[in-house]
């Protein structure tokens, strides 16, 4: 993967037969289902509870460009869009009928927390300077952090794709969110 590591695997089955009691739904609409299983996986990516996450921003911007006025107005741009985040995500949960049953508001949720995220490893990495871009080396110039810190920052582009690329999330929310025409 981008980011070193190897968890990623695909799975491919060839001359798989099943039997028609197997069959899931009704003959034909397997893509219904689909979508609905991606409903799920789309809500569990925009929960973010497994999206590589920045270190507080303003406590990296602190350690390492205190003086810097543009740095601070970005991260207080991307603090203020991280509140929005969080009362439109209690917002949506106090008005959801079925509490724990994706909505199509869940492609939302996954486009918002996977830029968001991508967009605040960005800003640690640009706050760290040449310290937000080692790769190996810890006690040769680098601490475990900041090593970590690129990594995270490569893994949350795959999180951009996965669950449903940006693109689609926005075609998503376009048809089915805002009823706007094909």
């Amino acid at each position: 993967m981008i980011n070193g590591d190897r968890e990623f695997c695909q799975v491919f089955f060839d001359n798989v037969k099943a039997q028609k009691n197997d069959l899931v739904g009704n003959e034909n609409a397997g893509w219904t289902i689909a979508k609905r299983l991606l409903q799920f996986e789309r809500s569990a990516v925009g929960e973010g509870s497994f999206i590589p996450r920045s270190e507080p921003l303003p406590e990296l911007l602190t350690r390492y460009a205190p003086h810097d006025a543009a740095r601070r107005e970005r991260v207080l741009r991307l603090e203020i869009h991280r509140a929005a985040y969080r009362l439109t995500q209690l917002r949506a949960a106090e008005e959801q009928k079925l509490p724990g049953a994706p909505t199509f508001a869940t492609s939302t949720f996954k486009y918002l927390s996977t830029q968001l995220e991508s967009m605040s490893l960005d800003e640690t990495v640009s706050l760290m300077g040449i310290r937000g871009l080692g790769w190996e080396g810890e006690g040769e110039g680098f601490a475990a952090d900041e090593l970590a810190t690129t990594r995270k920052m490569l893994l949350s582009k795959g999180f951009l794709i996965a669950g449903g690329s940006s693109e689609v999330q926005l075609n998503v929310i376009a048809k089915r969110v805002l009823g706007l025409p094909d």
